[in-house]
């Protein structure tokens, strides 16, 4: 049941979502030449079926939500202030029920499409339900997240679209404006980052490369096996990704009040463990209220983030619904 596709379409957007994770994959626009594009992530590796696998890495691949986001704790050498960052995984599954559950179908026409989760009942969470609508007039996709509380609490929350990575390296340009640029605090994979770890930009054509320099992160791919991640705080608009070679831009807007800022996850190529084996590759556009990818308790807390005014969750009460928006729509 839960592999079951859900096919939703206009004349201007096609796609499909599956119940578990709500992920919303082999998206299409259509350009008003006609031409139909696919610039998110394609499913990378045979459906996994195996239940400890978490629901949205069964077929990573488009766009998805995550309430809680992060958990991670994977990391060496965490800078000054992020010691919490390498806990051990505290935060089961990653990235929340949301991104790993099976969501019910509330209502699905041709066009859009509702499903709803119930969170466990100890969780701050009570209910969220997503709406993919698909518009009928431009090459525009819009996802609305409604979250309802049980009780008064804070955590972190993201979108999670992933972009497809071209073939060639440089030719995606990425235009971000924000207040400031954070390095991913803490070490992935030594030999595959391309940023130093822990430092600050103020832009993404200039950041301090891994070993000394400067790197771009607006032009990718880099090229070479790439696993990193940079935070984009204070975001003043949307991310505009262009595919130079192909053509056409996509724009990823979203509500900037709640989710005020961007992680850029760039994965070309650079875990090498299962269910990855070194073949994935995509560019994560991630709305988001966060401390990176940091536990539940990090992100809500105190953090290096937070202690300097930036916001790292959201926060929640019972009978007061707060709804979340994101719109991925492309242009010649």
């Amino acid at each position: 049941m839960t592999a079951d596709p859900i096919h939703i379409e206009s004349e201007h957007v096609r796609g499909v979502v599956y119940r578990t994770a709500a992920v919303f994959t082999d998206v299409e626009f259509r350009l008003p030449s006609g031409r139909w594009i696919r610039p998110l992530a394609p499913v990378q590796w045979p459906y996994i079926s195996d239940a400890d696998v978490p629901g949205h890495l069964r077929r990573l691949s488009g766009e998805f939500f995550c309430l809680p986001f992060g958990g991670v704790g994977d990391i060496r050498d965490p800078a000054p202030g992020w010691e919490r960052l390498a806990d051990p995984p505290v935060d089961v599954p990653m990235h929340g029920p949301a991104a790993d559950a099976d969501w019910d179908i509330v209502d699905h026409r041709k066009d859009h499409v509702t499903l709803a989760l119930v969170y466990p009942e100890d969780h701050v969470v009570r209910r969220v339900e997503r709406r993919i609508t698909l518009s009928a007039h431009a090459p525009r996709a819009e996802i609305e997240v409604r979250i309802e509380a049980r009780r008064s609490g804070r955590f972190p929350a993201a979108f999670h679209p992933i972009l497809r990575l071209p073939d060639a390296p440089q030719g995606l340009t990425i235009a971000a404006d924000f207040a400031q640029g954070f390095t991913y605090p803490g070490v992935i994979e030594p030999d595959r980052m391309a940023a130093e770890p822990g430092r600050r930009f103020a832009t993404l054509s200039d950041v301090p490369k891994r070993r000394g320099g400067t790197v771009d992160l607006a032009r990718l791919p880099l090229g070479p096996r790439t696993e990193d991640v940079a935070l984009m705080a204070g975001m003043r608009g949307p991310v505009r990704a262009n595919f130079e070679a192909e053509g056409f831009t996509v724009e990823i807007d979203w509500s900037r009040d709640l989710l005020p800022h961007c992680l850029m996850w760039i994965h070309d190529r650079g875990l090498d463990a299962k269910p990855w084996n070194g073949r994935y590759r995509g560019l994560g556009v991630e709305p988001l209220a966060a401390a990176f990818d940091g536990s539940w308790n990090l992100s809500a807390g105190s953090n290096p983030l937070s202690a300097q005014g930036y916001a790292t969750s959201i926060g929640v009460e019972p009978g007061e619904p707060v709804v979340l928006n994101c719109a991925i729509s492309v242009a010649p």
